[in-house]
């Protein structure tokens, strides 16, 4: 039997928000190839998680503390140590970290217009001089919509034939299973 390919996800954290609800989501829904792929979730920041990966999952916690340069360099060691034969990342400094650090297919995915997300002034400008300069290098992109991906285009290089656009999963069983739940009233 051939040995599983290694598969590196890469997130800022599990703290609240779509992004990394997301993430567990497309997790919980790959299961089915375990048997094909060696799955590992690295996670930069050392916070409290709001979402929970599957337990199959084998996560790897780092503490760079959100800092940008600390995220490159502690993902340069990982990539050394687990030699993943792709990775997937979701939000901007997990993208960067990625993109400069893979050296197989690379996949990044932006979970919000980055020109409006990245902000103004010298942190902004340079952070878009960043994603200019680093997000062409990756294999695929992946938007989660068409005004996402038209902003990745116009504003910093990105070419059509790169880019896809995959709009965020509906997890179907856990709306069915919060559905059959009872709401709890709270009155007065």
């Amino acid at each position: 039997m051939p040995k599983p390919k290694r598969v590196l996800f890469l997130i800022n954290s599990l703290a609240g928000g779509g992004a990394e609800r997301v993430m567990c989501t497309l997790l919980r829904h790959s299961e089915a190839e375990n048997e094909e792929f060696e799955v590992t979730l690295a996670l930069l920041d050392d916070v409290p998680a709001m979402n929970t990966p599957p337990e199959w999952t084998n996560v790897i916690q780092l503490d760079c503390r959100g800092s940008l340069l600390r995220s490159i360099s502690t993902v340069r060691k990982l990539f050394a140590e687990i030699r993943p034969d792709i990775s997937v990342s979701f939000l901007t400094r997990a993208n960067l970290s990625n993109v400069m650090n893979a050296r197989g297919p690379c996949i990044i995915s932006e979970r919000a217009n980055t020109s409006a997300h990245l902000g103004n002034g010298v942190k902004g400008a340079m952070s878009k001089a960043a994603v200019r300069s680093f997000y062409p290098r990756a294999t695929r992109v992946i938007a989660v919509s068409e005004g996402v991906a038209q902003d990745l285009h116009d504003n910093f290089g990105l070419r059509d034939e790169q880019i896809v656009t995959i709009p965020n999963p509906v997890d179907v069983d856990a709306i069915d299973a919060r559905a059959s739940t009872p709401p709890e009233l709270k009155i007065g």
